[in-house]
């Protein structure tokens, strides 16, 4: 991996997360896409998913990093579900979202495809809901996107 964006602190703070959920299921994978990231961009992304997982109730993470299947739409995305929490009663899948909303392609169809895929998994009982969550408050304009499109926005860091 190349590191020049990817600070000492960065590192560390990736690693004390990960050790406050070395007996969360699914870490391993978590911690196998970090230790193979090619860019600095996917290290960041999946150092927040562990930073978001550390933030909360350990008791109440179901799992991370898992594979997710759709049998009946043919779609790739989301192709591993973030994390997976108990809230309540009701199992809910998070996409977490590290983006520089100053460079990102805001309306791709890369969030609607995850949403289509996080809506069959709700659809066919695998999940009973799902959220999307980004590191930071997004812009007004994503936000409204979002509401228009109904997807789930969840509550940033």
């Amino acid at each position: 991996m190349k590191t020049p964006d990817v600070s000492y602190s960065d590192i560390t703070e990736i690693i004390d997360n990960t050790y406050s959920l070395q007996d969360t299921k699914g870490i391993n994978r978590v911690v196998d896409r970090i230790s193979t990231a090619n860019d600095p961009g996917n290290f960041k992304g999946a150092a927040f998913e562990v930073e978001y997982a550390a933030s909360r109730s350990v008791d109440d993470i179901i799992e991370m990093g898992r594979p997710s299947e759709f049998s009946n739409l043919g779609l790739e995305k989301p192709g591993d579900i973030d994390l997976i929490m108990q809230e309540g009663t009701k199992k809910v899948g998070i996409e977490l979202k590290d983006r520089n909303f100053a460079t990102w392609n805001r309306f791709n169809d890369n969030i609607n495809e995850i949403n289509k895929g996080f809506k069959d998994m709700v659809q066919t009982g695998k999940l009973d809901d799902y959220k999307i969550v980004f590191r930071e408050r997004p812009p007004d304009d994503v936000i409204n996107w979002l509401n228009s499109n109904d997807i789930p926005l969840g509550q940033y860091i």
